[in-house]
């Protein structure tokens, strides 16, 4: 496989919106394995919020520019 500008980008954008959306509290009682975790109780607590507002946008963002680069045809 290749890697081109676009699968690049396509790449990274998914991992940026995915890293955005775990930074999103979910709840209590979500997961019984999710409350063992630090990161995850603090973003519970809703100190990431301001972290996943920045970085899904990002994320989207990248993945609507990918789909402007060259593919490989």
């Amino acid at each position: 496989m290749i890697w081109t500008a676009r699968t690049v980008a396509r790449v990274l954008g998914f991992v940026l919106l995915s890293v955005g959306f775990l930074c999103v509290p979910v709840g209590v009682g979500a997961s019984p394995k999710r409350d063992t975790s630090l990161f995850f109780n603090f973003a519970d607590l809703g100190l990431y919020l301001r972290v996943a507002l920045i970085i899904m946008p990002v994320g989207l963002v990248v993945i609507i520019v990918s789909f402007l680069l060259p593919g490989d045809d």
